[in-house]
């Protein structure tokens, strides 16, 4: 019975960190073809492109700049509808893996949250500054 409890959680832990990397791995692709205005390169930078490659008049050019801004607003949207749902599945991880820690364990592990919690806290704090800029 301990043998398969520590099968299934090793399972769950498993999973869990195969999501994280698939999901990082996803995200990097995407962001790198298709929102080059995370990697520094901006809605500028893909009209300039598409100006040059596909000869957009000024006209195109306008009106591809507002379909980009539209369309970073939809992603936005998304992004945030969906963060519930992520955070709920990582407390239930946080909650389970805490379970099978002995009480040494458990305070590092809470500090090796808050650590995680902050960096990402302090990573969602500059890509709202970013995009507030990006509107102005």
């Amino acid at each position: 019975m301990l043998k398969s409890k520590r099968m299934a959680l090793a399972s769950l832990v498993i999973i869990f960190l195969l999501g994280i990397i698939l999901g990082v791995a996803g995200e990097r692709y995407i962001f790198r073809h298709w929102h080059p205005q995370r990697h520094g390169r901006g809605d500028d930078f893909m009209i300039k492109d598409f100006t040059q490659k596909l000869n957009l008049t000024v006209d195109q050019q306008q009106q591809l700049k507002v379909l980009l801004g539209e369309i970073r607003e939809k992603y936005e949207q998304a992004r945030a509808s969906m963060k519930p749902e992520f955070e709920k599945i990582s407390q239930e991880f946080r909650d389970k893996f805490a379970q099978i820690l002995d009480e040494k364990q458990k305070p590092i592990f809470d500090q090796m949250n808050k650590e995680f919690d902050s960096r990402e806290n302090e990573k969602n704090r500059d890509r709202r500054d970013r995009d507030r800029e990006k509107r102005e």
